[in-house]
C-alpha cells in the first residue's frame, strides 16, 4: 500500500492520485494508522488526505 509511483514536483513527498467525482486527479498523502478492531486485533488502516494540507508549496499549484 505504501508503494508510490509519484512524488510531488515541489516538495518531493511520495503521493498518489485519486479521481474526484468531477473526474479530475487529486494528489493525496496516504497515512498509515493502526486500529484496534472489535475482535481486539490490531489492523493497519490507510487514510487518504489531500496533499495540499501538508505541502509547504501548495500555493504554487493554486489557480490564480
Amino acid at each position: 500500500m505504501t508503494d508510490f509511483k509519484y512524488g510531488c514536483k515541489k516538495c518531493g513527498a511520495p503521493i498518489k492520485f485519486l479521481k474526484t467525482k468531477a473526474g479530475k486527479c487529486m494528489p493525496v498523502d496516504v497515512i498509515e494508522m493502526t486500529n484496534l478492531n472489535e475482535a481486539g486485533e490490531i489492523e493497519k488502516v490507510y487514510i487518504n488526505q489531500p496533499h495540499w494540507i501538508n505541502c509547504p508549496n501548495a500555493d504554487d499549484f493554486r489557480k490564480k
